[in-house]
């Protein structure tokens, strides 16, 4: 069976167990990937030809190393391609396509988890600056975008998913109906950001809440295209998701709070909030000050030393 024929079927299955539809793309453009090597390197098109040394030699290559940009892609994003491979190739096997799993001595690399890239205060008002000039339809849709995004720390896809009625400005939250893992969300919306989408829907009271020049919902991809654009203006290096951390990071800071960034988030695991709770250099200055003052205050005898 031939590679891409396969990825439909398996697509197929994805849907039945109920994954996410950013599941389902990153699936299906990681099997892409790979198919496109394969293809070039002369193994072919199907799935049975596939053996573990042509994994091994695509996960060298710098078809699955480096980005479109030319820069190299982060362990992280290698270990995701990892992933979809071996969930490819699980399913091909278990469903008879091929004899043999050739991802079955594949193993995800071991590697720490990045900081995430949060925008300065002075990078956040960089970019909506950039907006000052902006008076087509299509850039205001897009300062509303980043505004939203910054506001709530959703997650792109989930923010162009919104229609005009999940909108309840008078309780001042939001129904987020394509959260990651297909789940239901209610996200509250601040003061500041309510006045905006106030005057952004004026009238409107149905339909996508982020549309196209046709009236349709706007892609995920032309977005983040558009949001490219307007961070190369403000000349930073960032992406949509960097609008996520921002939010998570600010509130972390003004609430020292993991639990109550956990829930706005809606994260399913504390280990995922835990990335935002970061102390700074001088907050631990001041914990070890602080332990050095209780321990000299509690010393039994002269000669303990002090810490």
């Amino acid at each position: 069976m031939r590679t891409l024929d396969a990825l439909e079927l398996f697509s197929r299955q994805l849907v039945a167990d109920g994954r996410s539809a950013h599941t389902l793309h990153q699936y299906r453009r990681h099997v892409r990937l790979f198919d496109r090597w394969a293809t070039a390197a002369a193994i072919g098109d199907e799935v049975e030809q596939v053996r573990p040394d042509d994994v091994a030699r695509f996960l060298a290559h710098n078809a699955a190393l480096m980005r479109p940009d030319g820069r190299r892609k982060r362990p992280q994003s290698v270990n995701a391609l990892r992933s979809s491979l071996k969930g490819f190739f699980r399913y091909t096997h278990g469903a008879g396509f091929c004899g043999a799993n050739p991802t079955a001595l594949l193993r995800r690399a071991r590697c720490g988890g990045a900081p995430p890239r949060a925008l300065t205060r002075e990078e956040s008002a960089r970019l909506l600056a950039a907006f000052n000039a902006a008076t087509t339809a299509a850039a205001k849709r897009d300062q509303m975008l980043v505004r939203l995004l910054l506001a709530t720390g959703l997650r792109l896809g989930s923010a162009l998913g919104l229609d005009v009625e999940d909108i309840n400005l008078a309780a001042g939250e939001i129904t987020v109906h394509d959260c990651k893992g297909a789940r239901e969300e209610r996200v509250v919306l601040g003061r500041c950001v309510r006045e905006v989408l106030s005057g952004f829907l004026k009238l409107r009271t149905t339909g996508p809440l982020f549309t196209n020049q046709a009236g349709e919902r706007l892609p995920v991809r032309q977005a983040q295209r558009r949001l490219g654009r307007w961070f190369a203006a403000a000349e930073l290096r960032a992406s949509a998701h960097s609008l996520r951390h921002t939010f998570a990071t600010r509130l972390y800071e003004a609430t020292h709070d993991p639990l109550l960034v956990k829930q706005a988030l809606h994260h399913r695991s504390m280990g995922s909030t835990m990335t935002y709770v970061r102390a700074t250099n001088d907050q631990v200055r001041e914990g070890i000050e602080l332990l050095s003052v209780i321990s000299h205050s509690q010393r039994p005898f002269p000669e303990t030393p002090c810490y």
